[in-house]
């Protein structure tokens, strides 16, 4: 596929062909604990690799994966007491799934580069920081890219649903990507789709 960046003169950040869509560099992505006794403030939490996939995607991946049940109606919060059932087919929040609505509880600035409930797919390396919005990936749903000097690669699936139902009270598609590392014994890969199967374009590979 083409790239998707114009080429950068110097230095590690790169010209971005479609400012409006293309990756783009986040600020302050650095996440932070909550005040608290056990927590003091600006406290730089563990970063942690998370992905969102379908059931049946990580049924394949993962046969021995474990599920993580529902509360029954008898359990309760151990701090306050509240029962912890509630419907989890509902999101915790209306619009929760709606890009263009407001992030719930957020009274800050909004960056202007994005819509603020877009989805993004998020890469982190040497504290250089890039986010691939899920519009662009919509579009572009196998990415190839050099971060920081380190090759890697996206694939989104546009098919996944959201865990929360609309409010019709069906499933909405929230999309989902994986993101990996194009480096394999020593040569770097490309990936392409092609006739909706992802494959390596020197090897052939899927």
């Amino acid at each position: 596929m083409a790239s998707l960046f114009a080429p950068a003169s110097q230095g590690r950040r790169r010209q971005l062909v479609d400012v409006t869509l293309a990756p783009v560099r986040l600020r302050n992505p650095i996440p932070q604990t909550l005040a608290g006794s056990r927590n003091p403030r600006g406290t730089q939490l563990e970063f942690l690799p998370v992905a969102i996939a379908g059931w049946a995607e990580f049924k394949a991946s993962f046969s021995e994966g474990q599920i993580l049940l529902r509360p029954t109606d008898s359990e309760v919060h151990s701090v306050t007491g509240q029962s912890l059932s509630r419907n989890y087919d509902r999101p915790p929040y209306a619009g929760y799934d709606s890009i263009d609505s407001s992030p719930f509880l957020y009274r800050g600035t909004f960056d202007g580069r994005l819509l603020p409930m877009e989805r993004v797919a998020s890469v982190t390396l040497n504290d250089f920081d890039v986010a691939y919005p899920y519009a662009f990936l919509s579009e572009h749903p196998v990415v190839n890219d050099i971060v920081e000097g380190t090759p890697i690669t996206l694939f989104f699936d546009n098919g996944t649903e959201s865990a929360f139902t609309a409010s019709t009270g069906n499933f909405t598609k929230s999309g989902s990507t994986t993101l990996f590392q194009r480096t394999v014994d020593n040569q770097v890969l490309t990936f392409e789709l092609v006739d909706g199967v992802i494959a390596d374009t020197d090897t052939g590979s899927t």
